[in-house]
């Protein structure tokens, strides 16, 4: 049995940590001989044959770790260049290896190697391991050997012809590896493109405020655009001031809403004629005696008059509009659906208003600047045929009445 009788390169990369991939050339030399004793010949006739054969392989191997040993499991392609050495003598010849034996036949193949690979790292600083692999190398093709058959009184062309090798090389490798710590190659850095200048692609700016008509000071609204009846965009005005931009050439519908006063709506529409900002003031007047506004998002438990937190920031809005307006009078008006019989409805409304003018009064504001009034189902302002107009129905309301 011989062992070492080759060599072998790899080099490859452990792609983060679950796949290594390798790239190696081995190259190993076979070499045999067999002697000729013809009947009543007193000389031997000496025949060397050499297998050679150089393997470029790509490797694919699945490293497991377990501590200081990494076991991989793998497959591997590789290209086989093969050479048939010969060379004979009529002499007796016991000589290892013939330096100048003769390439008779040279032949490329593929193979397919499943392998294992085993690797040891004694040391843990050091980035050396100890490997052994074991593989197996399946060849696709075999080497006619038909050729020995031109040698006569060796063997018959008959005996030959037929005799083909083919690759079934069961092998073991041992090797050192050194690891190179990983690296990233810092990609140089690309100068910017310039960017292309847009000229027409202009941002309109409509730079408002809101103003209460007979002081002229600032007063804090909502300011909604509508394209349509689609809300296209919306802002809240700050001591009165507000930025909005809108698309150019769109004909809008600006509402602008504050509490305690008349709700306005206009038309707007900028184009490239217009000044850009385009300044946008709006005026408000107050309520006035006898109108009436529905107060939002006032909510109350089930079939009952507490209130839920989510009714605190429209009532606080009026808690600020009463104490600003010291000399306005108001009615806290309740209103409820169809459902449940009359009486009940009445009631309830009643109980719902009372519970809003108790918010406002125990904040601060005289209790007789406030009558409660409740109105059942008396008074309508949507269907109660359906669940949508019967939420509308069910509200709270106030109306200035001096």
């Amino acid at each position: 049995m011989k062992c070492l009788n080759g060599i072998y390169y790899g080099a490859g990369m452990n792609y983060k940590g679950s796949l290594l991939v390798e790239i190696n050339y081995s190259r190993k030399f076979n070499h045999t001989f067999a002697y000729y004793d013809p009947a009543n010949n007193p000389d031997y006739l000496r025949v060397d044959l050499g297998f050679g054969i150089g393997t470029v392989e790509l490797a694919f191997l699945k490293p497991m770790y377990f501590g200081a040993l990494t076991v991989s499991p793998g497959i591997g392609m590789g290209f086989l260049s093969r050479k048939l050495y010969y060379w004979d003598d009529d002499s007796l010849m016991i000589a290892p290896r013939r330096k100048d034996m003769i390439v008779e036949v040279k032949k490329g193949s593929f193979s397919l190697d499943p392998m294992l690979q085993v690797s040891y790292k004694p040391f843990s600083k050091i980035p050396v391991e100890i490997v052994a692999r074991t593989y197996y190398q399946a060849m696709f093709s075999r080497m006619s050997v038909g050729w020995l058959g031109e040698f006569e009184g060796y063997w018959s062309p008959a005996d030959t012809a037929s005799k083909k090798l083919t690759g079934g090389n069961l092998g073991i490798t041992f090797a050192i590896k050194v690891n190179i710590p990983s690296f990233k190659i810092k990609p140089k850095p690309r100068k910017p493109k310039d960017e292309p200048v847009i000229i027409d692609n202009i941002v309109y700016v409509i730079d408002g405020k809101v103003v209460d008509a007979a002081s002229g000071n600032p007063v804090n609204a909502v300011v909604t655009l509508y394209e349509g009846q689609t809300p296209a965009a919306s802002v809240v005005s700050q001591q009165g001031k507000f930025t909005i931009k809108p698309e150019p050439d769109i004909t809008y519908t600006v509402e602008i809403k504050a509490f305690g006063y008349q709700t306005k709506t206009e038309t707007i529409r900028l184009d490239k004629n217009s000044p850009n900002p385009y300044p946008y003031t709006v005026s408000l007047n107050k309520l006035a005696v006898g109108q009436t506004v529905v107060l939002e998002n006032i909510l109350f438990e089930k079939a009952s008059a507490v209130l839920l937190p989510e009714s605190y920031p429209e009532l606080n809005k009026l808690l600020i509009f009463m104490k600003n307006e010291p000399d306005v009078r108001i009615e806290i008006a309740g209103h409820t659906s169809s459902d449940g019989n009359d009486a009940y409805n009445l009631q309830l409304s009643q109980d719902r208003a009372n519970a809003v003018a108790e918010y406002i009064i125990d904040r601060g504001v005289k209790e007789s600047r406030i009558v409660a009034k409740g109105y059942g189902e008396t008074k309508p302002v949507a269907t109660n045929d359906t669940e949508e107009g019967r939420k509308l129905n069910r509200r709270v309301e106030f109306k200035i009445i001096e």
